[in-house]
């Protein structure tokens, strides 16, 4: 039994479940529980190497997912980032989930929309930046 608390995300690619893929309009993401490190390279059915996962990444990435990284590669990483990098990344640590930047919030929003919508929105919002780049 998973004890810990796993996101309402999907650990690999991000999609919430019941979201519409961006690039497959009409199919949405069913979250699944996957194994970090496949059991056909030595996972165990333990807590620790279970993660939510939507259908299509478990399917798509059986047995060529990469080990996960050590604590040390996540630091040496995390280290490499700006003071504001480091603290944004600290938050969403302590929040134990990150929290999409408003930008970010737009494009879910987005990406929720049927596939002509998202079309238009996309076209307007071009045409915006074409003449804001325009107008420098």
């Amino acid at each position: 039994m998973v004890r810990r608390r796993l996101g309402a995300g999907d650990r690999v690619c991000g999609i919430r479940a019941t979201q519409e893929f961006p690039d497959a309009p009409g199919r949405t993401a069913v979250l699944t529980i996957g194994h970090i490190v496949p059991v056909n390279r030595g996972g165990q059915n333990v807590d620790d190497n279970l993660c939510a996962e939507c259908q299509r990444c478990g399917d798509e990435s059986r047995d060529i997912t990469v080990d996960p990284p050590t604590g040390q590669q996540v630091l040496t990483h995390a280290s490499r980032g700006s003071l504001r990098d480091k603290c944004t990344l600290y938050g969403w640590m302590q929040a134990g989930r990150r929290t999409p930047s408003d930008t970010e919030g737009v494009f879910q929003e987005w990406s929720r929309l049927p596939h002509s919508e998202r079309t238009q929105v996309m076209t307007v919002l071009a045409e915006q930046v074409i003449k804001e780049l325009e107008s420098e």
